[in-house]
């Protein structure tokens, strides 16, 4: 697979928390014959705290059970630290680009999950990119929806105000966790988990 344009996986995920205008499945319980549910409908109060992060989770989980099976297959077996939003980036051919939202500065994490060794962070590299790659390597786990994805690269982006720097306490908190983490398949994650059943509640309130 060729590297893929960073600006574009960047665009692809940089509205974490946006409605993706993709038609979902309706929930189990909803009337028959009722409109598909779209991604938009699924506004959690902003009096409800993170109530960001617990929309994102229910668009990933009902965009998951539409098809997206590839996107989040796997995910970090613990919250990552300082997150504050997630969405489906982008697809390739044998590849998908997802994208975590973190710290003060609102940097982003985009995780490339693949079939086969990518040269993306070579191309971060090459680039003298502000982009930081934290991470190029083979999956222990094999997502069962997704068994084609065996490679993870991880690597940090900023935005127009801010880049990912080495000493900087978000970046160096953020890269000491992405470097090592266990990546599971998302059923396997309970703060996931946690996300959605939290978000579901907030939405009958």
């Amino acid at each position: 697979m060729q590297r893929r344009n960073i600006g574009i996986a960047v665009a692809a995920v940089v509205g974490v928390g946006l409605a993706t205008g993709v038609a979902l499945s309706r929930q189990a319980g909803d009337g028959a014959g009722a409109p598909p549910l779209q991604a938009g409908d699924l506004i959690v109060d902003e009096s409800v705290p993170e109530y960001r992060l617990l929309q994102d989770a229910l668009r990933i989980d009902l965009a998951r059970h539409d098809g997206e099976a590839e996107h989040f297959a796997l995910v970090p077996k613990t919250r990552p630290p300082d997150l504050l939003g997630m969405g489906i980036g982008s697809d390739g051919p044998d590849a998908v680009v997802d994208g975590y939202q973190f710290g003060r500065q609102r940097l982003h994490t985009l995780v490339e999950l693949s079939a086969r060794p990518t040269d993306t962070c070579a191309g971060i590299r090459s680039e003298r990119s502000s982009a930081m790659c934290v991470r190029d390597g083979a999956l222990t786990h094999v997502a069962p929806d997704a068994p084609g994805l065996r490679r993870v690269t991880v690597y940090f982006t900023g935005n127009v105000a801010t880049a990912p720097k080495a000493g900087d306490a978000e970046t160096d908190r953020a890269r000491s966790f992405w470097a090592g983490a266990e990546m599971v398949p998302l059923d396997q994650a309970p703060w996931f988990t946690d996300l959605v059943t939290r978000g579901r509640a907030a939405l009958h309130r």
